[in-house]
């Protein structure tokens, strides 16, 4: 660090990597005296924090899917949820018209005015989630799901690639009591998202199990630590 405050990097920094920087306060003479750590500054090279409507996840986890219902979750620039087609067949799989639709920006409660939905910068984690609890027969319970893409509203919707360059398919989620189903994906390719599932189906819908299905995000980067834009 320079005179003046300048820190600089001595050698090579990678992307993606979280550095921390430890501030001390010192006595002038810098040898004696007063001598004591304050602060950590942490950073992420090259990565951007998520719109906070992302990052601070579903708000609503007890508003979910019931056996013979589907559900659906929208990262759309708007607050408002479309008309959108249905249904839709991808993998050989059958999406029905969801019976619950989740709108990421409209449903986001913290402080300020939020103004989207969409990943605009950053890198998202998306949980679909499927639970099982208090059954008497221990039957298990399944749903597919789905995630799509789109770079903009006036783009048409398309398979979803992930930050492994995997296309996300038709794939299988599975839960019985106390085991619970889930599978998470991390996208960060800029624009548009919908995770959409078929109706939950199995033995546990007749042993009295109490069925959830739903979906979870979150900041991929910085869980938790939501001080991206509104």
């Amino acid at each position: 660090m320079s005179s003046a405050g300048l820190l600089s990097v001595i050698g090579t920094i990678v992307e993606g990597t979280t550095y921390n920087v430890g501030i001390r306060l010192r006595d002038s003479d810098g040898l004696t005296g007063f001598n004591q750590a304050v602060d950590v500054i942490s950073f992420t090279v090259g990565v951007q924090h998520t719109p906070k409507a992302i990052c601070e996840g579903n708000k609503l986890p007890a508003v979910a899917a019931a056996c013979g219902q589907s559900y659906a979750t929208y990262f759309l620039a708007s607050a408002t949820t479309p008309t959108f087609s249905w249904p839709i067949t991808v993998g050989g799989i059958l999406f029905p018209t969801p019976t619950y639709n989740y709108n990421v920006r409209n449903n986001a409660t913290g402080s300020g005015t939020y103004t989207t939905g969409a990943l605009t910068q950053g890198v998202m984690t998306i949980t679909p989630t499927l639970t099982s609890t208090g059954g008497s027969g221990g039957g298990s319970v399944s749903a597919y799901y789905t995630i799509q893409y789109r770079a903009n509203t006036g783009s048409a919707w398309s398979q979803a690639v992930d930050t492994g360059s995997n296309s996300i398919g038709a794939i299988q989620i599975s839960a019985s009591t106390g085991s619970p189903g889930t599978s998470t994906k991390t996208f960060s390719i800029l624009g548009e998202y919908r995770v959409v599932t078929t109706d939950v189906a199995g033995e546990g819908c007749s042993d009295g199990s109490t069925i959830q299905l739903y979906v979870d995000f979150a900041d991929a980067t910085y869980p938790g630590n939501c001080t991206g834009p509104l």
